[in-house]
C-alpha cells in the first residue's frame, strides 16, 4: 500500500521527503501522530477543498487532539466507507493511518478525474497530472478497441460504453469463458483491512525477492563485459540491455483488484517443462550447443572403496591367580617373585 500511496501523491503534485522509500511508513509509526503525517493530511484536505465544496477543514499540523477532531469531521462529511478510521480514536493503529492516506488520495484522484465539482458532468483530462486510475481506464478503452474519452464525455457515459462493450463480447464468447472467480465470498470492512495488511506484507517479501533477482541479473550482465571481445562492444551491450532493465521494477505489482479479478484457473499449476509451455519459451539461446569441456571427474564409479576399520575385539584379561611381574630382583638369592610358577609351567 505504501508504494501505491506514494505513486498517487507524486501524480497529484506532492513534493517532499515522504516520497522517499520507507519514509511514509516511518511517518505513520508511533503511539502519537507525527508532524509529517498530519502535514500530509492537511495538504490532501486542501486539495479536496480546491476541487469541491466541503464544510469541514483540517488545518492543524501540530496539536494531535485538534487534528483528530477535524479529521473525524471531514471523514464524516465525505461519507468515508471505512468505519475503522472514523472517530477520534480511529487513527491509533498504523494500518489505519495508511488506509486514511489511501482514502484521501483516492478521493482527490477521483475529483481530478471527473473535473471537480464545478464541472461535475464533464471529464477534465490533464495529461500532466493523470492519475493511475485514469491510466487504467485508458488501458481498458484501448483493450476494448473503444475511442479515448474527450473533455465532453461524462463518467456515466464512459462506463456505460465500457459495460455495453463487455456484455457484447461476453455474448459471443464460449460458455464459462471467464471461469469462476477465485474469491466467492463477500468480505466486510475489517476483512478487507486484513487482506490489505496481508497483501502489504507479501508485497514486501515479493519486492525483496525481485530485488535479489534483479541484482543477480545486473551482476551477470556485468560479468559478460569482462571478456576482451565484450569490451569492444560495451556501448552496444549497454544500448540493448538498459532499456529492458529500466522496464523491470523491484516493486511487486500485486494489488487488491488483482485478487478480485483472479479466476479459479490459478489453482491449476502447469509445469514449465511441459510441452505446451516449452513451445512458448523457446528462444535462440536454447539452440546453442556447448563444445567439449574439460573432464572434471567426480564420478561415483571412479571413487575407491573406503578403508574399513578393524573389527572390535574384546580385551583378554590375565588369570586371577597370576601376578604381573615387576621386573626387579627380590628375596634372598636374587630370585624373582613368581619364578616358581613360571618354572612349573
Amino acid at each position: 500500500m505504501e508504494s501505491d500511496i506514494q505513486d498517487a501523491l507524486e501524480d497529484l503534485g506532492f513534493r517532499g521527503e515522504l516520497l522517499d522509500e520507507g519514509a511514509l511508513v516511518t511517518a505513520s509509526r508511533g503511539d502519537c501522530l507525527t508532524v509529517d503525517f498530519m502535514a500530509l493530511c492537511v495538504w490532501l484536505s486542501e486539495q479536496l477543498n480546491c476541487l469541491c465544496t466541503i464544510q469541514e477543514h483540517v488545518s492543524e499540523k501540530e496539536d494531535e487532539e485538534t487534528f483528530r477532531m477535524e479529521m473525524s469531521g471531514l471523514l464524516n462529511e465525505l461519507g468515508c466507507p471505512h468505519s475503522q478510521i472514523l472517530g477520534v480514536n480511529g487513527l491509533a493503529p498504523q494500518a489505519n493511518r495508511l488506509l486514511l492516506l489511501d482514502y484521501l488520495t483516492s478521493e482527490v484522484q477521483a475529483l481530478k478525474m471527473i473535473g471537480g465539482e464545478e464541472e461535475e458532468e464533464k471529464m477534465e483530462i490533464d495529461n500532466q497530472a493523470a492519475s493511475p486510475a485514469f491510466d487504467q481506464v485508458k488501458a481498458i478503452l484501448q483493450a476494448l478497441d473503444l475511442p479515448q474519452p474527450s473533455k465532453e464525455s461524462t463518467v456515466f457515459e464512459l462506463f456505460s460504453l465500457i459495460e455495453a462493450k463487455v456484455r457484447a463480447l461476453l455474448s459471443k464468447a464460449p460458455k464459462d469463458h471467464l471461469g469462476q472467480p477465485l474469491l466467492i465470498k463477500t468480505l466486510g470492512d475489517k476483512q478487507w483491512g486484513k487482506v490489505e495488511e496481508i497483501n502489504s506484507q507479501l508485497n514486501q517479501e515479493y519486492t525483496l525477492r525481485r530485488s535479489m533477482l534483479l541484482k543477480r541479473l545486473d551482476v551477470t550482465v556485468q560479468s559478460f563485459g569482462w571478456s576482451d571481445r565484450a569490451k569492444t562492444k560495451k556501448d552496444e551491450i549497454s544500448a540493448a540491455f538498459h532499456p529492458l532493465r529500466k522496464s523491470l521494477s523491484a516493486t511487486a505489482p500485486v494489488t487488491i483488484p488483482d485478487i478480485i479479478a483472479a479466476r479459479s484457473d490459478l489453482l491449476r499449476l502447469t509445469k514449465t517443462s511441459s510441452g505446451e509451455i516449452r513451445d512458448k519459451m523457446q528462444c535462440k539461446i536454447n539452440k546453442i550447443m556447448m563444445g567439449k569441456v574439460p573432464d572434471r571427474g567426480g564420478r561415483p564409479s571412479h571413487v575407491g572403496s573406503p578403508v574399513e576399520m578393524p573389527s572390535f575385539k574384546k580385551r583378554t584379561e590375565a588369570p586371577k591367580d597370576q601376578r604381573p611381574s615387576s621386573g626387579h630382583g627380590g628375596g634372598r638369592g636374587g630370585k624373582v617373585q613368581g619364578s616358581e610358577f613360571l618354572n612349573s609351567n
